[in-house]
C-alpha cells in the first residue's frame, strides 16, 4: 500500500516504505526531516506556486469586496461605527487578507496533492497547533491554527481518500521560532527606552512659537530618531506605551489609561450582529463560499464571529475614548510605522472623526518589488503616509488613484537616510553589542549573506514573497555554495531575534563544520564596514542599505518576484533572475568569480524633514 505523508509536524517514529511519499508542510518538518535524511518534497514541486499566480489578480478584487460586504453590514446594524467613521474590517483589513490567502493557499496545497498523489493519506499535525485559539486575533489570522489538518480531512472526504492520523513528536512542534537574548531582552530595553525618553523630555527645550502635538504609538520599528528630533525641538510629545499614553514632554506622567474595562450597554447588539453576518444566509459569503469544492464557512465563521462579538465593541469604545483624548488636548497627528497589534489600531481609527488629529504612517522599510497588499497597511489607515524616496512615493500615488476609495496622501521623508548615508563608516566594534565579540580567524574576504525576515509557515499574496519551504530549500543550496568556495569569509546573517536554534541556515552551519562559514544574530548594517561584498535573495531594506553604504552586491531575483520599473531601473545592473535554487548558486559562483566589482551608483538620497513637512500640513484640511 502506497502512502501520502502530509507532515505539518514530525513523529519520532516515521517509517517510510517503498512507493511513500513524504511532504513537508512546514519549515519546522523540512527542518526535521532533513537533521533525519529522509527524502522528501515539498508543495513547491506540484505547481502550487504557478496556480497561486494564476489567481492572484482575481483574488485580490474579491478580497477586497468582501471587506467592504463586512463593513456595510456591520455599519447597517451598528450605528456608532457611522459616527466615529470607522470601518473595522478594513481597519483590520490586512488580517483578514492574511488569513483568506493562508486559506485559499493551503487547501490549493492539499487540493494539488490530493489530484497528483492518488495515495492513502497519512496527516501528522504540529503537536501545539491546539492550544493556539486564545492568541490575539491579528496573532490568530497568522498562525491559523489547525488548517492544514481541516483541509485535509475535508478534501480526504471529499475525494474519498483514507486519512490516518499520525502524533508528532516535540522536534517538529513549535507555532513560532523561539527567541533568541535579542528578543528575551525586550521589556527591559523598552522600559530602559522610555525611561531615557522621559529624561530627554523633561531636558528638552521649551519652544518659542507654535509648537506640535504629537502622539507616537510605540512599536519595534523606526521611530527613535523622529522622537528624539521632535523632542530636542521643543514638541510636545506623548507616547502610547502598552495600554497607556505618557506625557514625555512633561515628566512621563500617564494622561490616559486603558487598563481598566470600560462597560457597554451595546454587547448584545453587537452579539447579535455578529450572529448575523456570520449565519448560513448572510450575504458575505457569496463570496469566499467555495472553493476546491468545498464551503469554506465551517472554518472562517466561527473566526467572524468571534471578531465582530467579542473584540470589535472593544475597539470601538477605545477608539471613541481616545477620539475624546485627542480632542481634549489638542493632538495635531498621531505617527506610527506600522499597524499591527494592540492598541494601534483604535488609536489611529480615531483620527477619522477627530476635530483635529490627523493620523501619519511612517514607512518602516524600504522595498523596490511591486505589492498591491501595501494598500491595506499603508494607503487605506492613516490620512498621511510617508516614503523615502520620490521612486516609492510615485508609485503609491498610482496606487491611490487606482483604488477608488480614500487614501492617505502621500509625503517624501524619513529619518533614516542620514543613518544609511553613514553606514560605511560605522566602526565594526559595534558588533560586541549584539553578544558576537567576533573576531575573524583570518584576512579572507568577507561576504555578507543576509537571510530574509523569519516568518511563520503561512503565504502572503500580492506581495513579493516565497513559500517558506521553497526559501529553505534556496538557503540550503546557496549555504551548499558556500561551502564549497574556500577563498572567502561566508556571514551567515540572520534576523537579529531569530535564534539559531530554530534556523534551517544556522543548524546547516554547525553540521557543516565549515570554519569559513560564521552565523550572526548582529543588524545587517553593523556588518557592511566589514563586507567586501553582499549577496541578497530578496529585494527589502538590505538591498537599500547595501547601495547606499557603496559595498558591491549581487541581488538574486526569482522569476515570480517584481520589481517596479522605476526601481528596476535603478538596480537592473547589479541583479540576476533564476528559476531554480541550482540556478541562484550558478549566478553566485559568476558574481564571486569576478575580480574586482564595482559599487552600483545610486542616486543622491533625499533628505526631507518630516517635521517641517508636519507643520506644514497640521493646519490643512484632513484628507479622506
Amino acid at each position: 500500500m502506497k502512502r501520502l505523508f502530509l507532515l505539518e509536524g514530525v513523529p519520532g517514529n516515521l517509517n517510510l516504505s517503498s512507493g511513500d511519499t513524504a511532504v513537508a508542510l512546514s519549515t519546522s518538518a523540512q527542518r526535521a526531516l532533513e537533521a533525519q535524511g529522509v527524502p522528501h518534497r515539498i508543495t513547491w514541486d506540484y505547481g502550487v506556486e504557478e496556480a497561486l499566480r494564476r489567481e492572484e489578480s482575481s483574488l485580490w478584487s474579491r478580497q477586497l469586496e468582501w471587506l467592504d460586504e463586512l463593513d456595510e453590514g456591520l455599519i447597517r446594524r451598528l450605528p456608532e461605527l457611522d459616527e466615529l467613521r470607522l470601518r473595522p474590517a478594513l481597519l483590520f483589513g490586512y488580517c483578514w487578507k492574511t488569513l483568506l490567502d493562508n486559506l485559499y493557499a493551503r487547501g490549493l496545497e492539499i487540493h494539488q496533492l490530493l489530484k497528483e498523489e492518488r495515495k492513502d493519506v497519512v496527516f501528522c499535525p504540529r503537536a501545539d497547533r491546539t492550544a493556539a485559539w486564545d492568541e490575539p486575533f491579528e496573532n490568530l489570522c497568522a498562525s491559523a491554527p489547525g488548517l492544514y489538518a481541516w483541509w485535509a480531512s475535508t478534501l480526504c472526504e471529499k475525494e474519498g481518500l483514507p486519512m490516518e492520523r499520525l502524533i508528532s513528536s516535540a522536534d517538529g512542534a513549535g507555532s513560532r521560532p523561539a527567541v533568541g537574548r535579542a528578543a528575551a531582552g525586550q521589556p527591559f530595553r523598552r522600559a530602559l527606552k522610555r525611561g531615557l525618553w522621559k529624561i530627554q523630555g523633561a531636558l528638552s527645550p521649551s519652544r518659542s512659537g507654535e509648537r506640535l502635538t504629537l502622539l507616537f504609538l510605540e512599536s519595534d520599528h523606526y521611530l527613535k530618531d523622529l522622537l528624539k528630533e521632535a523632542l530636542e525641538a521643543g514638541h510636545r510629545c506623548f507616547l502610547a506605551s502598552g495600554d497607556r499614553i505618557l506625557d514625555l514632554s512633561e515628566g512621563g506622567r500617564t494622561l490616559w489609561s486603558d487598563a481598566l474595562p470600560r462597560k457597554s450597554d451595546s454587547s448584545s447588539r453587537w452579539l447579535r450582529a455578529a450572529q448575523e453576518l456570520s449565519a448560513a444566509d448572510s450575504p458575505v459569503w457569496d463570496r469566499p463560499q467555495s472553493w476546491f469544492g468545498v464551503s469554506v464557512r465551517p472554518w472562517l465563521s466561527p473566526l467572524l464571529a468571534g471578531w465582530a462579538g467579542d473584540l470589535l465593541p472593544k475597539v470601538t469604545q477605545k477608539t471613541s475614548s481616545l477620539r475624546q483624548f485627542y480632542d481634549a488636548w489638542k493632538i495635531d497627528f498621531v505617527i506610527t510605522p506600522a499597524i499591527a497589534q494592540g492598541l494601534q489600531f483604535p488609536a489611529v481609527a480615531a483620527c477619522a472623526s477627530s476635530e483635529k488629529t490627523q493620523s501619519v504612517h511612517i514607512a518602516d522599510g524600504d522595498g523596490p518589488e511591486e505589492a498591491p497588499s501595501w494598500d491595506l497597511t499603508e494607503l487605506f489607515r492613516s490620512q498621511h503616509y510617508f516614503v523615502p524616496n520620490g521612486e516609492f512615493a510615485g508609485y503609491f500615488k498610482e496606487r491611490a488613484l487606482s483604488a477608488k476609495r480614500p487614501c492617505a496622501k502621500i509625503h517624501v521623508g524619513t529619518d533614516r537616510w542620514k543613518r544609511y548615508a553613514r553606514l560605511a563608516r560605522q566602526p565594526g566594534w559595534h558588533l560586541q553589542r549584539w553578544g558576537n565579540r567576533l573576531r575573524l580567524p583570518d584576512e579572507r574576504p568577507v561576504v555578507v549573506y543576509p537571510l530574509h525576515k523569519p516568518e511563520p509557515d503561512f503565504y502572503r499574496l500580492h506581495r513579493a514573497d516565497y513559500s517558506p519551504t521553497w526559501y529553505g530549500r534556496l538557503q540550503k543550496t546557496l549555504l551548499e555554495t558556500f561551502a564549497g568556495i574556500p577563498d572567502y569569509l561566508f556571514i551567515i546573517k540572520l534576523f537579529p531575534s531569530q535564534d539559531p536554534a530554530e534556523s534551517s541556515a544556522a543548524q546547516w552551519v554547525a553540521r557543516s563544520g565549515k570554519k569559513h562559514l560564521i552565523v550572526s544574530r548582529s543588524p545587517f548594517p553593523l556588518w557592511l564596514p566589514w563586507a567586501n561584498r553582499v549577496i541578497l535573495d530578496f529585494p527589502s531594506t538590505p538591498l537599500y542599505e547595501t547601495a547606499l553604504a557603496g559595498v558591491p552586491f549581487h541581488l538574486l531575483l526569482y522569476r515570480g518576484l517584481n520589481l517596479r520599473p522605476s526601481a528596476l531601473s535603478v538596480f537592473q545592473p547589479a541583479l540576476s533572475r533564476f528559476e531554480t535554487p541550482e540556478g541562484a548558486a550558478q549566478q553566485v559562483r559568476s558574481f564571486l568569480a569576478q575580480p574586482r566589482p564595482r559599487p552600483l551608483p545610486f542616486p543622491p538620497v533625499e533628505n526631507r524633514p518630516i517635521l517641517k513637512t508636519l507643520d506644514s500640513i497640521r493646519l490643512a484640511p484632513c484628507p479622506g
